[in-house]
């Protein structure tokens, strides 16, 4: 998979996977996690997480880790920890 992909998706996968720890973790609100993983507008932020993990990260910071898991059940897809 990561063969097949572009350098710059390689990087927004890791940043959205490590956007997802930081928020399960409760780390920061939306805003503050989305600028420390590289992202320069939350509202894209917002768009690119809910787009991978079906989710929107505001959901992740007030559901924890229900809302994801919920989510991924269906998509074969997880925030990995």
């Amino acid at each position: 998979r990561l063969l097949s992909a572009s350098p710059s998706d390689v990087l927004r996968e890791a940043r959205l996977q490590r956007a997802g720890q930081l928020l399960k973790a409760r780390e920061g609100n939306v805003s503050e996690v989305a600028y420390a993983v590289g992202f320069k507008s939350t509202a894209h932020f917002s768009n690119a997480f809910l787009a991978r993990f079906g989710v929107r990260p505001s959901s992740v910071t007030a559901a924890g880790d229900a809302a994801v898991q919920s989510a991924d059940q269906g998509r074969g897809e997880s925030l990995q920890a």
